[in-house]
């Protein structure tokens, strides 16, 4: 008996998927869009590429200070007087919020307090009027966003810029904080972590997530010991903040060893490892540190090459991924110094560093289809860590055929639901009672055989070949499975193709190398915004060879 799965048309949506690369935009230096502020244009930018992820800032700096040009923003800090209004009302902010990114990383700096960036104001102690307004203005900014945005499933994480410069007011270490500065950004981090969780309180059942986080940046030769007169903010801050959802690492003394030849990874194995230890987290993640930062200069004094920003970029990926960082941000996609801190450079070329970051992201997203197609869920963030040790040879055909013969796949359908699925999309047969092709399957099947060989077997079988030419066959691949809207069939490439076929290559192996393209896991990376359970697109390109029938509601038929 055919049962059909209830993944219909309705709106049931799969929860948010985090992919966990992406990068960021401060103050960039140039702009190539004339109507735009670079707020907006560099969003943009960083959502062509492929990121759900945005780091940006909020701040009286976003309209630029002295030496701080901002984002260009074409209104007026005095139009706004909290955080909470320039994010409800400031143009260039409703555009960026309201883009389909699922992670939103803020630096939140009140508006309401004279030189709050940075910090410098508690590190003489924080005030009992200081105290109210950061928590005020951060409490607002997060029940708006709690509110605004309900029905997105957004994630919004509020924090700031690299807490161990700010404890100091320095960029040398060897400066000591003083007690009073320490207990100032202790307090100082207690209120906005307070203000966030009194902000999730006050706004019961939204779907949206709002986290805050507090930055470290000196860990490495403080815990190997070559300065242990350092005093960093891991040792002396962190452990004294109470239900602090996450630490942001900004990880450039621990990345740049990829090219100075230091023991990399394994001192930023170490230096994750430390903060963790040394952190209150509570967030939901498996693992709350993430890297905030990391990048590499590749013009003026003392820069390193594009192939080393290049691996520099592969590397951060597979190994803080691969730990278990929810998210890994390249600084940054436009420069901000004029030293080639760049995803896309100055003359508005794409750079090897983007590409590295696009290829990963639909390798991600080519996963994600995967789990959801035939386990019904996202990837765990398990998964994700294993995926992201190895992902430069990830390919798709290998996943799809170990998902399918997985013990999770067998426990979710029965060989026979399995075949029956089969036999409906492949061969067009809604009652198998009688068929000795299906029972010769099933024997098969329940006497060991994986499931992808009965897959093979069908899409190689003649009762298949009869239901669909060679000629159908190779223009599925083009318009289905690589979603070309139009397709040449008198071109050399389809001709080609036609020609493997009609030469006996097995259709099974053909549409495999179909999934293993690079096309198709790009296709995947534009498609990844599909969410709704049941999604056509998204079937029809991994697997179903027939028509729809369209009283059918569901895509899972068995």
């Amino acid at each position: 008996m055919l049962l059909v799965c209830a993944l219909t048309a309705r709106a049931e949506n799969y929860p948010p998927f985090n992919a966990g690369a992406g990068t960021q935009t401060f103050n960039p230096r140039y702009s190539f869009v004339t109507t735009q502020s670079r707020l907006m244009e560099t969003a943009d930018r960083i959502h062509e590429m492929g990121s759900d992820i945005i780091k940006l800032e909020m701040s009286e700096r976003v309209w630029g200070v002295s030496g701080y040009s901002g984002y260009k923003l074409p209104t007026n800090k005095s139009d706004y007087s909290t955080l909470a209004a320039l994010a409800a009302n400031e143009p260039s902010y409703q555009y960026v919020f309201n883009k389909p990114f699922r992670t939103y990383i803020i630096w939140a700096y009140p508006l309401t307090i004279s030189g709050s960036v940075y910090n410098s104001y508690w590190r003489n102690g924080l005030s009992d009027a200081n105290r109210a307004k950061e928590y005020n203005e951060i409490k607002a900014l997060a029940e708006h966003l709690l509110t605004a945005f309900r029905g997105t499933g957004k994630t919004f994480l509020l924090g700031h810029w690299e807490g161990d410069w700010s404890l100091r007011n320095s960029g040398d270490p060897n400066v000591v904080p003083t007690a009073t500065a320490i207990q100032g950004m202790i307090d100082w981090l207690n209120t906005r972590q307070q203000a966030v969780i009194d902000a999730r309180a006050s706004v019961p059942g939204s779907d949206v997530t709002v986290y805050n986080y507090a930055e470290v940046n000196v860990v490495l030769s403080k815990i190997k010991g070559w300065t242990p007169q350092w005093v960093i903010m891991t040792d002396v801050v962190l452990p004294y903040v109470n239900n602090l959802d996450l630490v942001s690492y900004s990880a450039y003394e621990t990345a740049n060893q990829v090219v100075l030849g230091g023991n990399y990874p394994q001192w930023m194995f170490d230096c994750l490892d430390y903060i963790t230890a040394h952190a209150n987290t509570v967030a939901p993640f498996e693992r709350d540190v993430f890297i905030g930062e990391y990048g590499m200069p590749v013009s003026g004094s003392g820069a390193y090459t594009v192939a080393q920003q290049t691996d520099l970029a592969r590397l951060m990926i597979q190994n803080t991924l691969g730990w278990g960082c929810p998210y890994n941000l390249y600084w940054q996609m436009y420069d901000n110094e004029g030293t080639g801190y760049w995803l896309v450079d100055k003359n508005n070329a794409a750079q090897p560093a983007y590409g590295v970051h696009r290829d990963y992201l639909a390798r991600a997203h080519a996963f994600k289809n995967l789990a959801r197609f035939w386990l019904d869920r996202n990837p765990s963030e398990g998964e994700m860590r294993d995926m992201a040790q190895t992902w430069t040879s990830f390919q798709t055909a290998a996943r799809f055929e170990d998902i399918i013969n997985s013990d999770e796949f067998g426990a979710a359908w029965t060989n026979a639901q399995y075949l029956d699925f089969l036999f409906l999309r492949l061969l067009n047969t809604a009652s198998t009672v009688g068929d000795p092709d299906y029972a010769a399957w099933l024997a098969q099947l329940d006497g060991g055989a994986p499931r992808s060989a009965a897959l093979k077997a069908g899409l190689n079988s003649g009762r298949f070949a009869g239901l669909i030419s060679n000629t159908a066959f190779a223009l599925y691949l083009y318009k289905k499975t690589l979603q070309r809207p139009v397709v040449d069939t008198g071109s050399a490439e389809f001709q080609n193709t036609l020609a493997q076929l009609d030469g006996g290559m097995p259709r099974s192996e053909l549409w495999l190398f179909f999934l293993n393209s690079e096309e198709f896991r790009m296709m995947e990376l534009n498609l990844r915004q599909i969410d709704n359970k049941g999604n056509v697109t998204i079937f029809e390109r991994e697997f179903f060879l027939l028509d729809f029938p369209s009283d059918v509601g569901g895509w899972r038929v068995y």
